[in-house]
């Protein structure tokens, strides 16, 4: 107990110095385009109460919502009364909230790795920039990070509630930015190499165990001790008949599906936001001129 007090503590203090580099001087820089186009979002949101999602430009509605409930909890009620630092606050709160949330992190990388990683992201420019920036990267970066966490904490130990939180968290992200997908799929992919790495490894060692030869070959040399597993010794192979051993090795089958399930999912997201887009590129003379 003690040392996960102290490495909470530790973290504390890496998001102290992230909030630090992210909070102070907000409204120095002016305002981008891009953050001015997610400020009259949020203005319309704000006193209007309403939302409209283009599919051929702009972004999702989750960075308006959440600035909408820190404007509100501030006591700003007006378009007019939003300024620099009430909305860049946002990014900032997220950026630190990053940092903190490398904690989760310790049970699978070690508490120097998650630490070290925390710093880094702390003291990032790009990620402190970003940070400083009432846009939608952060966020996105934030919540794809959170679901990585949550598989993470799914396959160690499978739950509901963890499967749950998994697909809440791609839930947001599909709602923050369109390009959530690429995210998606990297981690389809990293999941399925993971899992055929796995699946390799067992049967090269379960094969290796179970090999008839390699009784043979050991008692031919005059080895007692074993090679490592997943190995035979060039010495043993010269002995040994081709074919004889037999992969026995296999992933657990939960494993296997939810791999192939986040792969499907994230083809089928592909293909669903492939097509709207081609469409919208046909009918909207703008996006074609843009190359988009």
């Amino acid at each position: 107990m003690s040392q996960r007090r102290g490495a909470a503590l530790l973290f504390l203090a890496l998001a102290a110095i992230a909030a630090v580099l992210r909070f102070p001087q907000l409204a120095n820089r002016p305002m981008h385009a891009d953050e001015a186009v997610n400020a009259d979002k949020l203005g319309t949101l704000l006193e209007h109460g309403s939302f409209e999602y283009s599919t051929a430009d702009f972004h999702g509605p989750t960075l308006y919502y959440l600035a909408l409930a820190t404007v509100r909890a501030a006591g700003f009620k007006r378009y007019a009364d939003l300024n620099e630092v009430a909305l860049r606050a946002v990014p900032a709160l997220i950026g630190v909230l990053l940092v903190a949330a490398h904690f989760w992190l310790v049970p699978h990388l070690g508490l120097p790795a998650a630490a070290c990683a925390a710093l880094f992201t702390a003291v990032s420019p790009a990620m402190v920039y970003y940070s400083r920036y009432f846009i939608h990267e952060t966020l996105l970066v934030f919540l794809t990070f959170c679901a990585m966490l949550a598989l993470l904490a799914y396959f160690r130990s499978p739950s509901a509630a963890r499967a749950l939180a998994v697909g809440a968290l791609f839930g947001l992200m599909y709602a923050t930015k369109e390009t959530w997908i690429i995210a998606a799929v990297c981690m389809a992919v990293a999941a399925v190499g993971r899992a055929s790495a796995r699946l390799l490894s067992l049967a090269l060692s379960r094969a290796s165990r179970n090999d008839p030869c390699r009784a043979r070959c050991q008692r031919n040399s005059g080895r007692a001790e074993s090679p490592p597993a997943g190995t035979i010794a060039p010495t043993e192979l010269a002995n040994c008949a081709p074919g004889e051993a037999k992969a026995q090795g296999r992933l657990s089958a939960r494993h296997v599906w939810f791999a192939a399930l986040t792969a499907l999912l994230g083809a089928a997201a592909l293909v669903a936001a492939w097509f709207p887009a081609r469409r919208a590129a046909r009918v909207d003379p703008a996006i074609t001129l843009r190359g988009e």
